[in-house]
């Protein structure tokens, strides 16, 4: 890489110009190539005829993205099947260790596959990057795939912690629409690939709640079904991979280089310390308020050491390396930051809504399975339905700040009106959780959008890995602190409601011991035998409860405000990218039985050059 003032360049192996990129993050189109020179990359939407949209790959990419099989069913088979592996599952948890255990390890399902999944990201995005798509998208999903099946047969918790950790792995392959499709059209078309992924997520991004409650109240396998569904859609989506996903192949990315000779090259202390980060960080954080008091020596030691080592990183990355994982040009990449703080903010905020809703419904609102499915659906349902408006608002209006800007303060408004959220409010906060979630749904899609522009061309896998990474990161914190603010506030103003409450119903002082103990036990045939317990109590205490929750859930709201506005500080810095929605388009697919054809006519044709020359010497 060459650097000049003002601007840098970057070059293949080739020497051949193919990304330009200026001071302020913004990456510039890609100059004009020469007529298709096999490369199956950098060309302009002009020189790509209509009948190279209508090829079995380009179609059958985005088939498999989206596999709308036989046109009747319409399943997003790398999204959806990501989406059906988790979203489902997520909402059977307890359904699951009911079943498996009792456990306290069941917790461990979920937080397996997003270790796995914020390590995942970025390796799979910076080491696809460099050797090629395909192989790691079809290697992706066939993890997908094992993963669902160990999920499907588990017999113990450990085993499905097991399956997650597959699941988790394979995770940013199935979701990897932000990385393969855009660069697969014209700049000024990708918030177009964005909508069409999401939109065809909607049976599992959207209705996935209501198809997990369903599938436990009304089918013999109850929970497995979401595996059985996941093992389906994903082997849909494999085969049609297998078949016409052929993306640039590692000798069209890197020329005449040797394969191991790249390999002998690649950061594996970056790589090391990067996992090795991640997980202790986040395993710290998953500890605290939970395993472990938030202060004991576990959880303090867990987040510093892996905070310290995620430090360590960057100056591993700075000095070391001569081809680090992370270039710290991403990162002083100014564009690409803004960017990462307005996509991590909006996510903070709605996580807030995929943790809170959920409790919310069953906690204040409803005890049918079903009923609370449909409900918690306004807040996924809301969120699709964001982004992909968000895709198509991108490309029809642009002013891409001003869109991020207006959405960030309508997600940061209307989900910190969640704080007015009681048990006597249910048709008022769903209609804000839906405005409020469509709001987030365009936060997290602008940035999501627009993270490729902010970089070369042959770095589009590596920013979007370390932007998705970095947002599970702060994903999680959010979580954490979340949970935390729930659990502790609620705690203590049940202390203070209840006892005032089943007092003032006439409960025997004598008998407050025993309810607290019944209460704590979770068991109706408990509460009944407190001495003194009568159908009035019951109901004054259960209110008691739901406004101990609902003031928690105000407080977890209200700080979400303060995520909100690091969010919209971000934005007003951001430079408007309108000027890059052009008709470059950063690579294109190949025919490999063409290529194949024309790679052996061009062997045959130097055979006879050289036997010409031969005979003409002798």
């Amino acid at each position: 890489m060459s650097t000049v003032e003002g601007h840098h360049q970057e070059k293949t192996t080739e020497g051949t110009l193919v990304h330009v990129s200026d001071s302020t993050g913004h990456a510039s189109p890609l100059p004009e190539q020469g007529e298709d020179d096999g490369s199956a990359q950098n060309t302009t939407y002009e020189k790509l005829p209509l009948s190279y949209y209508l090829t079995p790959q380009f179609l059958g990419t985005f088939l498999a993205r989206s596999h709308i099989l036989s046109g009747v069913f319409a399943f997003g088979i790398t999204c959806n099947a990501g989406y059906f592996g988790w979203t489902l599952a997520s909402n059977s948890l307890t359904a699951i260790n009911e079943e498996l255990g009792p456990s306290d390890s069941y917790l461990w399902i979920s937080l397996s596959y997003t270790l796995t999944a914020a390590v995942a990201c970025l390796l799979f995005g910076r080491l696809s990057d460099i050797f090629g798509r395909r192989w790691f998208t079809i290697g992706g999903n066939i993890v997908a795939l094992v993963g669902g099946i160990v999920a499907a047969t588990a017999q113990s918790i450990g085993a499905m912690i097991v399956s997650n950790v597959l699941l988790g792995f394979s995770q940013p392959v199935q979701l990897s629409y932000a990385t393969v499709l855009p660069e697969l059209v014209p700049f000024k078309y990708r918030g177009l690939t964005n909508a069409y992924a999401l939109a065809v997520t909607i049976p599992g991004a959207a209705f996935g709640p209501v198809i997990a409650k369903a599938l436990i109240s009304h089918t013999h396998a109850t929970w497995r079904w979401s595996y059985y569904i996941h093992i389906i859609v994903t082997s849909v989506g494999l085969l049609l991979i297998v078949a016409f996903y052929f993306p640039p192949k590692f000798s069209m990315l890197q020329g005449n280089r040797k394969r191991w000779n790249v390999v002998k090259t690649l950061d594996v202390g970056g790589m090391l310390l990067f996992i090795g980060g991640m997980v202790v960080f986040l395993i710290g954080l998953s500890w605290g308020g939970g395993t472990y008091p938030w202060r004991s020596a576990h959880v303090i030691a867990t987040i510093v050491c892996g905070f310290l080592t995620l430090v360590a990183l960057v100056v591993y990355e700075a000095y070391v390396p001569k081809h680090p994982l992370i270039p710290l040009s991403l990162l002083r990449n100014r564009q690409f930051l803004l960017f990462l703080v307005a996509g991590c903010s909006g996510g903070m905020i709605y996580y807030s809504m995929g943790i809170m809703w959920p409790l919310i419904v069953s906690e204040l609102f409803t005890t049918d399975l079903v009923r609370q499915g449909w409900l918690a659906m306004s807040s996924t349902g809301g969120n699709t339905l964001g982004n992909v408006l968000c895709g198509l608002f991108y490309v029809m209006f642009r002013r891409i700040k001003w869109q991020l800007l207006i959405a960030t303060i309508g997600m940061t408004a209307f989900i910190g009106a969640m704080a007015s959220t009681t048990q006597y409010s249910q048709t008022k906060s769903i209609v804000i959780s839906i405005i409020g979630t469509i709001f987030a749904g365009f936060v997290e899609g602008i940035p999501t959008i627009s993270v490729p522009y902010t970089t070369n061309a042959e770095d589009i896998g590596l920013a979007v890995g370390v932007f998705q990474s970095i947002r599970v990161c702060a994903g999680s914190i959010a979580i954490d602190v979340y949970t935390s603010i729930l659990s502790s506030r609620t705690a203590s103003l049940e202390a203070k409601n209840i006892p005032k409450a089943a007092l003032g119903a006439g409960l025997p002082a004598s008998s407050l011991q025993s309810l607290l103990q019944a209460l704590a036990a979770g068991s109706p045939a408990a509460l009944a035998t407190v001495p003194g317990m009568n159908p009035a109590i019951e109901a004054a205490v259960a209110a008691a409860q739901k406004s101990s929750f609902s003031g928690a859930v105000k407080i977890v709201f209200l700080v979400t405000i303060a995520f909100g506005s690091l969010g919209i500080l971000a934005t007003l810095f951001l430079q408007e990218i309108d000027h890059l929605f052009t008709d470059q388009v950063a690579r294109k697919l190949y025919n490999p039985i063409k290529k194949k054809t024309e790679d052996a006519a061009a062997e045959a044709m130097e055979k006879a050059v050289v036997i010409q020359e031969e005979n003409r010497v002798g």
